[in-house]
């Protein structure tokens, strides 16, 4: 460091400086690709909370009219794919869905 001083008298505080601007803009693109995965997660069960709210709906409308094969593939279907997804793996973070 002496020998960066002699050469350019501010050298050691622009090198600290280049090091913690590296630094620190990784830390804020991982804070934000977390935010990001959080947010994505959160649509995702609620898109699928819909959805089962809405096949639900649609298998209890069908087993009133006497169908009861369509009444149990809406009902049967969304239910397994729910258990699914909360059983699988997160594919980023390797735990599991219901976590």
């Amino acid at each position: 460091m002496a020998a960066y001083q002699k050469l350019v008298p501010d050298a050691a505080e622009r090198i600290f400086r280049m090091a913690e601007v590296a630094t620190v803009d990784k830390s804020k693109r991982l804070d934000l690709l977390a935010a990001a995965e959080i947010d994505e997660a959160k649509s995702d069960r609620s898109s699928a909370t819909a959805f089962l709210l809405l096949f639900l709906v649609a298998a209890v409308v069908f087993f009133s009219l006497g169908n009861n094969i369509a009444g149990g593939i809406l009902l049967g279907l969304p239910v397994l794919q729910v258990i699914r997804t909360l059983l699988t793996k997160d594919k980023s973070s390797g735990r599991t869905g219901g976590e």
